[in-house]
């Protein structure tokens, strides 16, 4: 309970930004960005229902096979350690033609809560100030998000939120990023509920 508390404690001042603005909403999928203090970039938020429960949809996510159809720009992911309960750091790469990969180490944390219609899951992933990528290559200047499972249909169906932010670095990238959120965050989410179908 007392990892759950902390949670709490982190996330809203990691995420602690803008106004939410809505941008696009079609097939039950909605997407916000808002503006963040200190950068060019914008933050994404998602959400969707997804047809599997909770537990279920947080342990197919965590297979990089299944995720690689989800989310294709990130090429590779790997775990490389932990640290400590509820807590991996993972080698990833991004392929975003026209950018060059971009090679970075996360912090993943996850915490769980029983809830009236069933188990409540939250993930969320820092860039991992104290680990370098295992490989050389340009490194991405900052990254954070975070995944929201939370139980609906007594507990047989996902309301799934996905938040995030990418800072790719680079000449003129802000522009590029920001007018491609919208479709980004929509085509994941459009993705993982078709994948889910099968998982």
């Amino acid at each position: 309970m007392k990892a759950l508390a902390a949670l709490f404690l982190v996330v809203p001042a990691l995420f602690a930004t803008g106004k939410w603005e809505k941008v696009l909403s079609k097939k039950g999928i909605t997407v916000w960005t808002r503006s963040v203090e200190g950068s060019d970039i914008k933050e994404a938020k998602g959400s969707t229902i997804i047809d599997l429960a909770p537990r279920k949809l947080f342990n197919a996510m965590a297979d990089p096979k299944k995720m690689s159809k989800v989310v294709s720009d990130v090429v590779e992911s790997k775990e490389i350690g932990t640290c400590g309960e509820n807590c991996s750091y993972f080698y990833e790469r991004m392929h975003h033609p026209p950018l060059k990969d971009r090679h970075y180490v996360i912090k993943v944390q996850w915490e769980e809560e029983q809830t009236p219609d069933g188990v409540k899951l939250r993930q969320w992933w820092t860039k991992a100030k104290d680990k370098k990528p295992p490989v050389e290559g340009m490194e991405m200047v900052d990254l954070y998000g975070s995944y929201v499972y939370a139980p609906k249909a007594g507990g047989k169906k996902t309301a799934f939120t996905y938040t995030y932010f990418v800072d790719p670095g680079g000449v003129a990238i802000a522009f590029f990023v920001n007018m491609s959120l919208a479709d980004s965050t929509y085509g994941i989410l459009r993705n993982l509920r078709k994948e889910a179908a099968a998982w």
